[in-house]
C-alpha cells in the first residue's frame, strides 16, 4: 500500500520532506540542516567555535558576544559531544562541566579524577567513554573512564 504510506508522510507534519520505512513515516531534512527535538521540524545547526587563551576558556556564536565558560586557570579541555559536556582540567582536577550550548552553565561541574601532577593537555574519547591527559611530571600519558561518574 504505497498510497497509504504517501498519506501517512504528508500527515506526519514534517517541515520540510519524509520517507517511509516498513509504512512508518519518518521526517528528513536537507543538507545543511538537522531534525530538531520534536523529530518533525527542521533548522540548521547552531555552530560553536570555542577556544582557549591564556587560560580563558570562551566561545562564540557567530557574532555573538564572547563570554568565558571555563575558570581562569584552566589549562586543557575537550568537548564530550555525545554527552555535551567540557572535560576540563581546573583547581587541580579533571572536570565535567555539563553544556547544553547556553552562555552559562545550567549544573554545578563534577570531578572525574585527580591527577598526581599538572595537566598540559587532554583528550576525550567519546566512543569508548575515556579521558586521556599528559602527566607533565612523569612523562606519560594516563587515563579515566568516563562512564564511572
Amino acid at each position: 500500500p504505497p498510497i497509504k504510506a504517501e498519506s501517512d508522510c504528508k500527515d506526519d507534519g514534517c517541515s520540510h520532506s519524509c520517507v517511509t520505512t516498513a509504512d512508518i513515516p519518518v521526517c528528513t531534512c536537507p543538507d545543511g540542516m538537522v531534525l530538531g527535538a520534536d523529530s518533525k521540524t527542521c533548522m540548521v545547526p547552531v555552530t560553536i567555535l570555542m577556544g582557549m587563551n591564556r587560560a580563558i576558556i570562551s566561545r562564540t556564536e557567530g557574532e555573538t558576544e564572547v563570554r568565558s565558560l571555563l575558570p581562569v586557570g584552566t589549562t586543557a579541555f575537550d568537548f564530550h559531544y555525545n554527552n555535551r559536556e567540557i572535560i576540563a582540567f581546573a583547581d587541580n582536577n579533571i572536570m565535567r562541566y555539563p553544556f547544553a550550548g547556553e552562555l552559562t552553565r545550567p549544573k554545578p561541574p563534577s570531578a572525574l579524577v585527580t591527577p598526581t601532577s599538572k595537566v598540559s593537555s587532554l583528550a576525550v574519547d567519546w566512543i569508548h567513554q575515556d579521558v586521556y591527559w599528559i602527566c607533565q611530571q612523569r612523562s606519560a600519558i594516563e587515563a579515566s573512564s568516563l562512564s564511572r561518574n
